[in-house]
């Protein structure tokens, strides 16, 4: 008897954990109007943080090289290339993941205008 008590709670775990995973599987059909908005945000907020991040790295490279004082021209030359490298690729990549969230954003909200 307590071998079939056993048994039938791990057939019901078993049978939940699959349900629970078709569930999660299927696409959120109900999500509200506003969540892709909210996460829009979210994620251009976050994006601006580390884009002033890495920015703030090539200000402080641009000090160095502007208060650097007696040196090679090749070494001033080379710490405004890296500096002027760490922003245009910064700035390319924040402008490359804002049209990318913004797309993704637009589609949710397409998707859900027509469903």
């Amino acid at each position: 008897m307590l071998l079939l008590a056993v048994l039938n709670v791990y057939n019901y775990s078993v049978h939940t954990s699959i349900d629970t995973r078709r569930r999660a599987r299927r696409p959120r059909s109900t999500e509200d109007w506003y969540e892709p908005v909210v996460e829009f945000a979210g994620h251009i907020l976050g994006g601006t943080a580390i884009f002033v991040l890495i920015a703030s790295g090539a200000w402080v490279l641009h000090q160095v090289t502007a208060n650097i004082g007696e040196t090679s021209k090749l070494v001033r030359h080379g710490l405004v290339a890296v500096e002027y490298t760490v922003f245009v690729a910064d700035a390319l990549l924040f402008l490359l993941f804002v049209v990318r969230t913004f797309w993704r954003a637009a589609r949710k909200l397409m998707r859900g205008w027509n469903a």
